[in-house]
């Protein structure tokens, strides 16, 4: 089933083993998505005290589609997607919107058939596309390695 795109707001933090943390927020407010990245590094948080942000606008269709998986596997969400590991990527979230709200999730490098590898990978698979910052699509590149 196709749900309309309302307001909405999903965050998720990637914590990788080996590369620096992001957090990711993707929100939709009067008709518009925005996408934001924040790439924390010791240097930069050194230089300015703040991590680095990107931001983009996020096509419809590419909302719409992370909306419906946002809401399809975060209704399934349980303690089994957290057992953390050593070497890997963690990661937790939200996601508020009016269909469906969770104030907080996690999970440690979900298997291909877990709901939380699907979410990842729509997340990646809608905003990569748009990301037209160099340094970003590497840094993108290399977390989605994780989930491979």
């Amino acid at each position: 089933h196709q749900m309309s795109t309302e307001d909405y707001l999903f965050d998720i933090w990637f914590w990788p083993a080996f590369l620096v943390p992001s957090c990711w927020t993707v929100y939709r407010q009067g008709g518009v998505t925005t996408l934001e990245i924040q790439l924390q590094t010791v240097r930069e948080a050194i230089a300015s005290g703040t991590p680095s942000l990107k931001t983009q606008t996020v096509t419809l269709d590419a909302a719409q589609l992370l909306y419906q998986v946002c809401n399809d596997t975060l209704i399934q969400y349980n303690d089994n997607w957290c057992s953390p590991g050593r070497d890997g990527v963690g990661g937790e979230g939200l996601l508020w919107s009016d269909y469906f709200t969770l104030d907080h999730f996690e999970f440690w490098s979900p298997q291909r058939y877990q709901p939380a590898h699907r979410l990842v990978m729509a997340l990646f698979d809608v905003l990569t596309s748009s990301i037209d910052d160099v340094d970003l699509r590497n840094y993108t590149v290399r977390l989605r390695s994780y989930f491979n």
